[in-house]
């Protein structure tokens, strides 16, 4: 009896399973009994260790766990971003800094969408919106810099969704009108189709707007003369007029002296290998080589026995804010006898060759000592260590000559 008791009760649960399995619901939980790992196989009878019962209906539970879904591949969305750049920087010729832009737009695969005397703003791929933009920094001292990135994604999938949409709902109407036989009809349904093209010409136009932005960044570039151009020095606003005059021979705000037939002795400090003086008067030196370097070795009167930083302050502000020299520095050096230096560096455009350019200052408590020396930048760069040199064999506690 219980055999058979058993065996119905079997017999009816694998009825049941059968039914379940057929309309594929999920299977609830069992007491005593759970549904098999998804690694085990579907064939296999498994029981639960949680239940503790046994029998044939326990024996012929089987799992049910679905297979593990295969993996979706993960959609890799463009980001689609629109790069804006603003410049404004000090040149010393603006209207030629606005061609050499121009032409570095045009060098990259863009154009120049405005120009104006002294402000231009060009349109370069996006790829090259970077490089671009370190181009045109070189071309002066940047006072002002911005770059904004907007991503604009989202709104091109929408759109795109919006034009695909409308362009369905066009076809079907198309559709509608080729069976409207009412007059009445056929007029409501190219009332519609009107719209509709409208609108899809108008979701296409935003489109092509905002895919252009994206592929041709925006770059506007505003140029200053620094105040030291305009009528040579900077007016003399500083206190000290010997600082008015450094860089006043390399940035043709005055001439250099001519070539002496006879020079005394020599300053006390060493020239670089190669270098030619050709005049030297009033605790001036000047020298070149053949690599068209100038440089200039001169004393001036110190003040209240400033210190070297002090002097360092004045020639950097007379140099970036007169005259637009982007300056790097300072970087300290030993002179010769114990003595702090100092050395500065700049690079600014002078017509169409970049123009390079060092000072090295030195202080005792009654003069201030300069090294300065300009000349193409590749020249100036080369000779930076043998300028350097020069610099420390100033002997600032002694004489001049």
């Amino acid at each position: 009896m219980q055999q058979a008791t058993r065996l119905g009760v079997a017999t009816v649960f694998v009825a049941m399973l059968t039914m379940v399995l057929g309309c594929q619901a999920p299977i609830p939980e069992l007491s005593g009994y759970a549904l098999a790992d998804a690694s085990v196989p579907e064939t296999e009878f498994v029981r639960s260790s949680a239940g503790g019962g046994g029998g044939e209906a326990g024996r012929m539970v089987q799992s049910l766990a679905a297979p593990a879904p295969a993996p979706q591949p993960v959609v890799q969305i463009k980001r689609e971003v629109i790069y804006t750049g603003a410049l404004t920087v000090l040149s010393p010729d603006p209207e030629a800094a606005v061609t050499s832009v121009r032409q570095l737009a045009e060098a990259a695969g863009g154009y120049a969408s405005s120009v104006q005397q002294q402000r231009i703003t060009v349109r370069v791929p996006a790829a090259q919106f970077d490089a671009v933009m370190e181009a045109i920094a070189e071309l002066g001292l940047v006072t002002d810099r911005q770059i904004e990135a907007d991503d604009v994604t989202e709104q091109l999938l929408d759109l795109q969704i919006r034009l695909d949409n409308l362009e369905a709902l066009r076809g079907r109407m198309k559709a509608l009108l080729d069976k409207a036989e009412a007059v009445e009809d056929a007029l409501k349904i190219e009332k519609e189709l009107a719209r509709l093209t409208t609108e899809i010409e108008t979701i296409k136009g935003r489109l092509r707007l905002l895919r252009d932005r994206v592929a041709m960044s925006t770059i506007t570039v505003a140029f200053n003369a620094p105040k030291g151009t305009s009528s040579g020095l900077a007016g003399r606003v500083r206190p000290f007029p010997w600082v008015n005059e450094v860089g006043a021979e390399a940035f043709g705000a005055a001439r250099l002296p001519k070539a002496q037939p006879k020079l005394g002795k020599a300053a006390r400090v060493e020239l670089p290998d190669g270098f030619v003086r050709f005049f030297q008067r009033d605790y001036r030196v000047y020298a070149i080589d053949r690599g068209r370097v100038v440089l200039k070795v001169s004393r001036h009167p110190n003040y209240d026995a400033a210190d070297a930083a002090f002097w360092v302050d004045q020639v950097r502000d007379r140099l970036t804010d007169d005259l637009g020299v982007p300056v790097d520095g300072p970087n300290d050096v030993a002179i010769e006898g114990g003595a702090a230096g100092v050395v500065l560096t700049g690079k600014r455009p002078a017509g169409r060759d970049p123009l390079g350019y060092f000072v090295g200052l030195s202080a005792s408590d009654r003069y201030v000592y300069l090294v300065e020396a300009w000349g193409p930048a590749g020249q100036i760069a080369a000779q930076h260590d043998a300028l350097v040199g020069s610099l420390q064999t100033l002997r600032v506690s002694r004489g001049w000559w």
